[in-house]
């Protein structure tokens, strides 16, 4: 009797692995496209998802399609030269190179290359970078122990003194927050610091600028249909 000794992959990206409720729809695609990654559309034709692009540009899934036209292509991208099909409703197979899927867990596509993690790749945990700089003002106090969650949105975040150890944070929005004191955790629109006073006293007018660069974006709507996956990456999403 035969043994195999590899495990079979737990789906192949860009195929249909749930028929029940899928929408896919056919278009014309204007540049090479890998298999079961994102894509927008421009104008009438599908393309690969670039650098900072928005969660609002995410169009569907290309799917790979069987039995497909013979081809001598090896790079598993899609023929520009054939209308493909692009999955908007439904379960696809997806590679996640970074991070572990959980079920009902957020999928989110990166739009910020950083090393071996490339634009257009789906991923299990929000990426970001977020600095502050020096302050501004006569005071020299800093902001440090920085965090931040997906709902807060990318730009600068003031950190704006009323005295030397309050302060008020304002959204890139212009939106204020509540009233924060220096040496305690701060939180609100989904960014947590803490401003520690330094030598010299800040006063009123005094600032911290925060920038915040979002490296993957959240797709609503869109979440892992299944926890984990397997060696080569692969997993299930649900685009709802």
């Amino acid at each position: 009797m035969t043994a195999y000794v590899t495990r079979a992959p737990s789906g192949i990206p860009g195929e249909l692995s749930r028929l029940e409720g899928a929408v896919v729809v056919p278009v014309a695609i204007s540049e090479a496209i890998v298999y079961g990654k994102p894509v927008k559309m421009v104008g009438s034709e599908a393309a690969n998802i670039d650098a900072n692009d928005t969660a609002a540009n995410f169009f569907g899934v290309l799917q790979r399609s069987a039995p497909a036209i013979s081809t001598d292509n090896t790079a598993n991208t899609a023929d520009t030269d054939y209308v493909q099909n692009v999955i908007r409703k439904g379960f696809v197979s997806v590679a996640c190179p970074t991070g572990t899927p959980a079920m009902g867990g957020q999928v989110y596509m990166r739009v910020v290359e950083e090393s071996s993690q490339l634009v257009g790749d789906f991923e299990a945990s929000y990426d970001y970078g977020l600095t502050a700089a020096a302050m501004v003002g006569t005071g020299n106090a800093t902001a440090g122990t920085l965090s931040a969650t997906s709902a807060a949105v990318p730009g600068v975040y003031k950190i704006l003194m009323t005295a030397a150890t309050a302060f008020n944070l304002i959204s890139p929005d212009g939106d204020i927050g509540k009233v924060g004191a220096t040496g305690a955790a701060y939180t609100a629109f989904g960014v947590t610091f803490t401003v520690t006073v330094g030598g010299t006293p800040a006063i009123a007018g005094d600032y911290i600028n925060l920038t915040l660069v979002s490296n993957n974006v959240a797709l609503p709507g869109v979440t892992f249909a299944s926890a984990g996956k397997d060696s080569a990456n692969n997993c299930e999403i649900q685009i709802a």
